[in-house]
């Protein structure tokens, strides 16, 4: 078949050339079909068009369906690239609208997720483990404190466990808000939802907004590619206090340290954390364990997962 390539396809094949790792044959087929007005496509350019689409994948999701299209057009019989082309029009679906169901849920998330998070709602594992132990955790009356809502999938599913006196989720990033809000009534739940930092007095702090919004947070990542916003700050054992919390949800990517140094944990019975090994030492993350051992809590080793942990207050 003769073909003529518009300028995004050739933009795509020339983004996708250096994930060739030095295949000569390709790499010049590509070229040709760059420098060409029109290009004669035989059956065996079909698998060139379809090996880059699948290294493109976790890369550029839009250029991998791009090249993954033309493969199927070459070679419209073919049972994995049609099945792989599917997927990726359901994937870019997901992607382009930012949303999902999820155990039966709707979730609104911002459009154009990174590979990694896409699939946790593509394959329906997005904080699957977190879920999970809040299964186990969760009580009739319970009053729960969350700290770092992200969209407020914790939130909402805790709101359909489970009968709960209060439920109060502190989220940092502004941008979060809205979807928030939005999954909550989507899903026919209320809470309670704050933008503000839980820190140690009255304040603003620098937040780092990242792209891939679950990695935001108050340590500046490794990467230029970030946005800092001041965010208000809320004494947090003023917090505590008004609140008094059963059951504390912390996730704020690595900022767990400095958010339980010297917090008042006296009416809290459970705790559901994620930690961040990434981001923390071996040492800061001993200490932590430490100091939730010296105020009276074990660790659920039945139901914890290997950086998602549930602690329970036994003295």
């Amino acid at each position: 078949m003769n073909r003529n390539f518009s300028e995004d396809e050739k933009a795509s094949i020339v983004y996708a050339i250096p994930y060739l790792d030095a295949n000569e044959a390709a790499t010049t087929f590509f070229n040709n079909v760059c420098q060409a007005d029109s290009f004669d496509l035989l059956d065996e350019h079909a698998d060139y068009f379809r090996d880059v689409a699948l290294k493109l994948e976790p890369y550029n999701i839009e250029a991998a369906h791009c090249l993954m299209s033309i493969a199927a057009e070459i070679r419209p019989s073919g049972g994995f690239i049609k099945g792989k082309l599917s997927n990726y029009n359901a994937w870019l679906d997901i992607y382009h609208k930012g949303y999902c169901y999820i155990g039966g849920k709707e979730i609104f998330f911002p459009p154009k997720p990174p590979y990694e998070l896409l699939m946790s709602f593509v394959r329906g594992y997005y904080e699957r483990e977190e879920v999970k132990l809040l299964e186990n955790a969760l009580e009739d009356g319970d009053v729960v404190l969350e700290v770092g809502a992200g969209i407020g999938f914790m939130g909402v599913n805790a709101s359909k466990m489970k009968r709960l006196s209060r439920y109060v989720a502190y989220e940092a990033n502004p941008q979060l808000i809205p979807y928030i809000k939005k999954n909550m009534v989507q899903n026919e739940v209320s809470f309670e939802v704050v933008n503000a930092i839980l820190f140690d007095q009255e304040t603003s702090c620098k937040f780092y907004v990242a792209p891939d919004f679950w990695v935001s947070s108050l340590i500046q990542p490794n990467t230029n590619n970030y946005e800092v916003i001041d965010v208000r700050a809320v004494n947090k054992n003023a917090v505590i206090s008004e609140i008094s919390p059963s059951l504390l949800i912390v996730d704020i990517e690595g900022g767990e340290i400095d958010f339980f140094k010297d917090l008042d944990l006296s009416s809290v019975k459970k705790i559901l954390l994620e930690i961040h090994p990434f981001v923390l030492s071996n040492r800061d993350l001993t200490k932590l364990y430490y100091d939730f051992f010296e105020y009276g809590f074990e660790i659920d080793f039945m139901s914890s997962f290997k950086n998602v942990v549930l602690f329970n207050k036994v003295l």
